[in-house]
């Protein structure tokens, strides 16, 4: 269906475009406001026809995958906020290649192409994002990222041209690539792995999990809130920095791993917000290092 003026009140009535979505349901911190609107898009036509009609009234378009690196702002989200599902959520198994939906989750494809015998997603165990926001940042551990299994990515533009970069054609970063700032939005990608024993990768996956249920937290989180220094790892800075277990109304710094902040039941994004400027503010004066927010923060204001 094409979305026009006249048809919003049936796309709204069958819940494909929704209005005012409160956006704490759709990360994983769990706070935040509402977008003024939020659609779903399950393959190209329908993500074609939103971004013509977001075009065409000038509305902003935030993407949306699990809300794993994202904090929303108490005030909300002005505009459109895009979420892929149906055709982007699918995943196939060629040779040693894998072919995957933005919005595909990063433990999907862990197990698949464990199962398969192939090797070199195993870092991506217990990540929770989805293959766009993985690009997007660059997800993975030192020495072992998105960008360097990556062979092709199909995006579209915000006009809804649609188009593939080859592996040349991208730039990947320590948590950054080429596709920041939202020009493109993510929505294919390729991947190349190797042959490898599927007992073997599985063990390696498995000790990589319980590595991170022993260091990360379990309460609802955004991930690593800050990147790490050359210096030193930001959770180390933030630790000697006597800031472990240090609240801010329902935000909590993690006791398990400092990078982390907690939503320990009630946090506001106003309450994070400020213990993120807190951390950065005592870090600095500490250490005489400025950290950098690895969290995506997106929406107006913060609530304070």
């Amino acid at each position: 269906m094409k979305i026009t003026d006249g048809n919003i009140k049936a796309l709204v009535k069958k819940k494909r475009l929704r209005l005012n979505e409160p956006m704490a349901g759709h990360t994983t911190m769990m706070v935040g406001g509402a977008a003024d609107m939020f659609a779903e898009a399950e393959n190209y036509a329908g993500l074609n026809a939103v971004l013509a009609w977001a075009g065409k009234k000038k509305l902003p378009v935030s993407v949306v995958g699990s809300g794993s690196n994202v904090i929303v702002a108490d005030r909300g989200i002005r505009g459109l906020v895009l979420c892929l599902s149906g055709l982007f959520k699918n995943s196939e198994i060629t040779g040693n290649r894998i072919c995957a939906g933005a919005g595909v989750r990063l433990g999907e494809l862990v197990r698949k192409s464990a199962l398969a015998g192939l090797a070199g997603f195993e870092f991506a165990a217990g990540i929770p994002g989805t293959v766009g926001g993985a690009i997007v940042m660059n997800a993975g551990l030192p020495g072992k990222t998105t960008g360097g299994i990556v062979r092709t990515v199909t995006a579209v533009s915000l006009k809804g041209r649609k188009r593939i970069f080859t592996r040349k054609e991208m730039k990947f970063g320590y948590r950054d690539s080429s596709f920041k700032g939202r020009k493109w939005i993510i929505t294919e990608a390729e991947f190349e792995l190797k042959k490898g024993n599927r007992r073997t990768i599985l063990k390696r996956i498995r000790k990589l999990m319980k590595i991170r249920h022993r260091t990360q937290p379990g309460k609802p989180s955004a991930g690593s809130v800050f990147r790490n220094p050359e210096s030193a790892a930001a959770g180390y800075l933030i630790d000697r920095a006597g800031l472990k277990g240090f609240r801010i109304g329902g935000a909590e710094v993690s006791t398990k791993h400092a990078n982390f902040i907690v939503n320990t039941g009630n946090a506001s994004a106003g309450d994070v917000l400020d213990l993120i400027s807190l951390i950065k503010m005592i870090v600095r004066k500490k250490a005489g290092i400025e950290l950098k927010e690895e969290v995506e923060i997106l929406g107006e204001g913060n609530g304070t």
